[in-house]
């Protein structure tokens, strides 16, 4: 965070932090940190928006983050209308949200990066962790017995699964509620 802070300060952009000390990963029980540190965090976006008068707040997704996002969320069950769990303008906990990088790969976002001398971070997800495991094993086996086009069936699952529900939520539970 200070590398990012003072990176801002450079270039003239506002800086806002958080640190979130009313729960702690792996002393707080993982369902009630996740749930606790979410609430926090959008709390914190809701309070930006409120002071600054803005619109959103804008995430850093990028396509990678939607295809493990949809093998994530098959796994645990979730609706056929929402298996993305996100999109490029979404409303999550009464907060808008823009992920203006969803559409790009992260190769073409680090390839700007080089190209424009923006600095970013390497991945640091833990090697263990569910998405640290997915990326270096799932994935790789995925990859092995599919091919690498399995990646882009697993955006347009997403792609389906949004258009899906726009469909469900425009033409049957709109005029219904009417």
């Amino acid at each position: 965070a200070d590398y990012v802070e003072a990176w801002c300060v450079q270039q003239g952009i506002q800086f806002r932090k958080r640190v979130i000390t009313e729960c702690k990963r792996g002393v707080t029980a993982r369902d009630v940190y996740e749930k606790l540190s979410r609430e926090i965090r959008y709390a914190f976006y809701q309070e930006a928006v409120d002071q600054d008068g803005v619109q959103a707040v804008m995430f850093g997704h990028h396509q990678g983050d939607l295809q493990e996002n949809v093998i994530s969320n098959l796994m645990k069950r979730c609706q056929l209308l929402d298996i993305a769990g996100m999109a490029v303008e979404d409303v999550s906990s009464d907060v808008t949200i823009w992920r203006p990088l969803l559409p790009h790969v992260k190769d073409e976002i680090l390839a700007f990066a080089h190209q424009y001398g923006v600095p970013y971070f390497k991945d640091t997800t833990p090697a263990w962790s569910t998405r640290g495991s997915m990326r270096n094993q799932l994935q790789p086996l995925l990859a092995d017995m599919y091919g690498s086009g399995y990646l882009q069936n697993l955006s347009s699952l997403a792609e389906h699964s949004c258009q899906m529900s726009e469909l469900v939520h425009v033409h049957i539970l709109e005029p219904f509620l009417k």
